[in-house]
């Protein structure tokens, strides 16, 4: 009786394990209309927006706020350096070298520039993982001068994670560093402007980090042979679970704490529950 109380327990603990773990995800959308703004609209007026600002989002229920930041290889020798984040129909990104007009007010990699152009997402002590992505607007530049496949709407993007120790720096850097800068090329996604009016499923590895880079198509991360000059669009919307709360407090993250970069989820829970699970039927049945 001791020994089959014994492994009941450990049944028992195997099971709190499985779904009390961080493993567990609640899922949350995060909205990009001022109306979703921390504060209120006020807070994200685009008459207000200048290089280096930082704007605050609502998650689902209130929980789970991010910030956005734009940023672009506009920088002396290609580096990296802040853009003016806007938002319309979602977000939009204009760097310095940009034409304030549409489609350059968007998130693209062609027009009058050329330059890349991407949003930071900042989740704060949270690690997620995100799965879909909903786009707002997409467009074309009506005067390109080369137009790329009859001048049509295109929308691919790019999709980064931070993997890395503590809290990433864009500033100054180049876009082909960032792999070993501790960045992980989640994936590229084509064509999304045929899903305007709904979800995009993204991050199909299930990578969970404390920040995300997403951008207009860029060809440095997968060597694709995608058009990469004609890509213009807003992010509305993205979607994902939480995977673990980490540290909280401003100066948290210099030291690396648990919601800083993220990884690859580990299965520890499932394991237990494997475990468990058969040891539990073994003893009752004795």
């Amino acid at each position: 009786m001791l020994q089959l109380k014994i492994f009941k327990s450990v049944a028992i603990l195997g099971l709190v394990a499985a779904f009390a773990s961080p493993g567990v995800h609640a899922g949350y959308d995060w909205t990009f209309k001022d109306w979703n703004c921390d504060g209120g609209s006020a807070n994200c007026d685009n008459n207000n927006a200048d290089y280096g600002n930082q704007w605050v989002f609502n998650g689902a229920n209130g929980h789970n706020d991010v910030t956005v930041s734009a940023w672009s290889n506009t920088g002396s020798g290609d580096n990296l350096e802040t853009g003016k984040i806007k938002v319309w129909t979602g977000l939009g990104a204009e760097n310095r070298s940009d034409l304030s007009s549409a489609p350059n007010h968007a998130i693209d990699n062609g027009g009058a520039d050329g330059y890349y152009d991407s949003v930071l997402f900042d989740f704060g002590s949270d690690s997620i993982a995100l799965n879909k992505i909903r786009l707002g607007w997409a467009g074309r530049w009506n005067n390109d001068p080369t137009p790329v496949l009859n001048n049509t709407k295109d929308s691919d993007l790019t999709v980064l994670a931070y993997t890395g120790s503590g809290a990433p720096s864009l500033a100054n850097k180049k876009y082909s560093g960032l792999i070993a800068d501790g960045w992980a090329h989640v994936g590229d996604y084509s064509n999304i402007h045929d899903k305007t009016n709904m979800e995009k499923t993204i991050n199909t590895a299930n990578i969970s980090s404390s920040y995300w880079l997403i951008g207009a198509f860029n060809p440095v991360f997968s060597g694709k042979s995608w058009t990469n000059d004609n890509d213009y669009f807003k992010i509305y919307k993205l979607s994902g679970e939480t995977t673990s709360s980490g540290c909280s407090g401003g100066g948290c993250c210099s030291g690396g704490g648990s919601g800083c970069g993220g990884s690859v989820p580990e299965p520890s829970s499932l394991l237990l529950l494997g475990f468990a699970l058969p040891l539990l039927r073994r003893r009752t049945r004795t």
